[in-house]
Parts: C-alpha cells; sequence; structure tokens
C-alpha cells in the first residue's frame, strides 16, 4: 500500500463520518448549507476549515460547505452557541470550558463536540544529549521545516482514521505512524 493510497483511504474515513452524520438525518433535516468556524488566515485552523469544506462539498451531495474566518476557538464557540456557524474548530480545553461554563464564558454554552483533530501539545527544551528521539527521514537525516508542516498536518488523517492510524505503528516494519508514512519520517531513539 503507497503513501497516496493510505492518504486517500484516512480522508475517505473523514468523509464517511461526516456523511453517516449527516446522513442519519433524513435528506429534508439535513442542513443545505453548513458554515465552518476557523481562526486568522495565518494560524492553522482556517485552512483545515477550507481544506474540510472543499472535501465534504466533492463527497457529501445536497449540502453546501463553507469555511468562515472567525476569532478562533473562543469565538467559534458563541457562534455556534448563537446559531450563527454550524461547524467550528477548537482546541480541546477551550470547548470544555464552553460546555461546562468556564472562563472566558459566563456560563455553559450549547455545544456539544464531534471529534478530535488534534490534541494541545506542548514543547519541552531539553538537553541535546539527553537521549530522546529524533524525528528523521528514511534515510536517517534530519527533517526539514515542510517535512514537519506535513507530519504535523498528516496527524489530522491519523486521527480522522479513528485513532488507527496511531496502531499502525505496531503493525509496520519501521514502527510509523500513518502520519509518519504520509510524511516519510522515523523516529529513531537518540544514541548517547
Amino acid at each position: 500500500m503507497t503513501i497516496r493510497s493510505l492518504a486517500r483511504a484516512a480522508a475517505s474515513t473523514l468523509v464517511l463520518l461526516v456523511g453517516l452524520t449527516l446522513g442519519t438525518a433524513a435528506a429534508q433535516d439535513r442542513p443545505a448549507f453548513v458554515s465552518i468556524g476557523t481562526a486568522s488566515p495565518a494560524g492553522a485552523y482556517y485552512p483545515l476549515g477550507v481544506a474540510m469544506a472543499d472535501l465534504w462539498n466533492r463527497a457529501i451531495d445536497g449540502v453546501e460547505f463553507s469555511s468562515q474566518e472567525t476569532g478562533g476557538s473562543v469565538a467559534n464557540m458563541n457562534l455556534i452557541h448563537a446559531g450563527d456557524i454550524e461547524l467550528g474548530i477548537a482546541n480541546e480545553n477551550i470547548a470544555w470550558n464552553a460546555t461546562e461554563g468556564n472562563e472566558p464564558f459566563a456560563g455553559p454554552l450549547d455545544v456539544q463536540g464531534g471529534w478530535v483533530l488534534n490534541a494541545s501539545q506542548g514543547v519541552f527544551v531539553a538537553p541535546r544529549d539527553g537521549g530522546l528521539a529524533d524525528v528523521t527521514d528514511l534515510a536517517g537525516n534530519r527533517i526539514g521545516i515542510l517535512r514537519a508542516t506535513v507530519r504535523h498536518f498528516a496527524k489530522f488523517v491519523t486521527v480522522a482514521t479513528g485513532l488507527i492510524g496511531f496502531f499502525m505503528a505496531v503493525f509496520t516494519r519501521k514502527r510509523q505512524t500513518l502520519h509518519d508514512l504520509i510524511a516519510g519520517c522515523l523516529v529513531i531513539a537518540r544514541q548517547k
């Protein structure tokens, strides 16, 4: 199975999830238009929303999807609650705070979750000789910003498979997850 076919399979899984969600309602109950709240065009959520709308427009008949630039996670929760958008992308901690009525929200919002696109991540800095793992290309060379970016966004595909993409590491010869296969990367332990 090639990387391209794996990516297509993962994207099809995401389309299937949305299609099943919309397909469970009768055709007349489906919205004719779905607006996806994203964030600033300079951030990661905007191009993701544009790509989601494009993919779903090509795969789901009878519904028009459109991405909408917004103020980000908090704005998206408020817009969904107000009925101004149908879907919104948000960090999970913001979505949780919205449902619980925690700051910055005045009270619980009537929103519900769908799926996790990516977990919020922190950046850890450690000494170079600390024995941490390296992410390399298939030849063992340090990856550049382009390959790192592809690997990062390919994690959305990995998550869209219902996390099966993470478990692929158990079955692949080089212990690669789906996003590692898509980006052509390996995670290796650094030798001290």
